[in-house]
């Protein structure tokens, strides 16, 4: 579903994703879905932003691209990273000790932001989410909420001794010394979901949750 929506969305069709095996938070269940695809009722459709995540690799190239779901930096090597985290030019963790440090939009928040400790968000949220990996400075800092305006730059501190291996909807972006992350102008995806499958129920499953969901 990532990977359509990332070589699609410039045609500004709906999304709709039908599950072929494990029942995702982007998709509806193959047993549900109406003969005639998009009905005149019934479907839900979610207008959803993307990111636009710019990396600079070790080797000196800068690489650009978009991502639906989330971009994240985690250590390559046995050694903890060591990153300063910038938002909006504001360097607000000078010195983040943690195994990884991570971005999502709303839609992203139920994947790994979520297993990471973030709080899921609602589709329609105007925010992201950064969350830290097994932080350790500054014991405080757990994860945040940002407004779609923000701009993050990820900066690596440890030098040769702490690589850093970059990711953007879990694409590897090899090895990176920055990374700066917005919400994209001009991007976005809409995705349809029926009654049962819609994000807003599935969060709401997450939340409370039901041993007889199949989510």
């Amino acid at each position: 579903m990532l990977a359509a929506i990332r070589q699609h969305w410039r045609l500004r069709l709906p999304f709709f994703g039908v599950n072929a095996g494990h029942l995702g938070y982007l998709l509806n269940g193959n047993d549900r879905v109406p003969d005639s695809l998009f009905p005149d009722d019934g479907i839900t459709l979610r207008h959803l932003p993307m990111l636009y995540v710019e990396t600079h690799g070790v080797d000196g190239v800068v690489r650009s691209d978009l991502c639906f779901n989330d971009t994240w930096l985690e250590r390559a090597g046995s050694q903890t990273a060591w990153i300063e985290v910038k938002i909006d030019g504001q360097a607000r963790l000078p010195k983040l000790v943690a195994d990884g440090v991570l971005v999502s939009t709303a839609a992203g928040s139920t994947a790994y932001a979520r297993s990471m400790g973030a709080e899921p968000l609602l589709a329609d949220t105007p925010a992201i989410v950064i969350v830290g990996s097994n932080v350790m400075q500054p014991p405080g800092f757990r994860s945040a909420l940002l407004g779609l305006d923000s701009e993050i730059e990820w900066t690596s501190l440890g030098g040769e001794k702490r690589p850093l291996i970059g990711y953007v909807d879990g694409i590897p972006q090899g090895n990176v010394v920055k990374m700066k992350v917005r919400t994209s102008r001009i991007a976005a995806a809409e995705l349809g979901f029926l009654p049962d499958h819609d994000m807003a129920e599935k969060i709401a499953q997450l939340q409370f949750p039901n041993w007889g969901s199949t989510f």
